[in-house]
């Protein structure tokens, strides 16, 4: 996207209308809807297709609509649902893995989408 004597243009080269492109803008900034929150408290992973043993990860960060933990083993793809409890508040939900980065220590970080609490 370019800007070309006040009015937007996308590559294509068609104006874009100003609400269009600030949207476009804020979802390639970041799709965060809500504060993320830092924290670090332990969360029990759960593979909704049993494919898996039940794990500890420790949970990193949180929103109302996402979350982080890192986890030690290495199952966790892009679109795999889970089911994760927070072992101290008894919350639960369910979500579904939406990134899934290595860590530098031999650890998985790995990005949730809520699905429900």
């Amino acid at each position: 996207m370019w800007h070309m004597c006040g009015v937007l243009m996308s590559s294509e080269e068609k104006p874009l209308k100003r609400e269009e492109a600030a949207r476009d803008v804020l979802l390639a900034e970041d799709r965060r809807c809500s504060a993320r929150v830092k924290i670090l408290k332990h969360v029990r992973i759960c593979h909704l297709d049993s494919s898996h043993d039940e794990e500890l990860g420790t949970l990193t960060n949180l929103t109302r609509d996402g979350l982080n933990f890192i986890a030690r083993s290495d199952h966790y793809q892009v679109g795999t649902e889970l089911r994760l409890t927070l072992p101290y508040s008894g919350s639960e939900c369910t979500g579904e893995v939406v990134h899934v980065q290595q860590l530098e220590n031999g650890r998985l970080g790995v990005g949730v989408r809520i699905l429900s609490w």
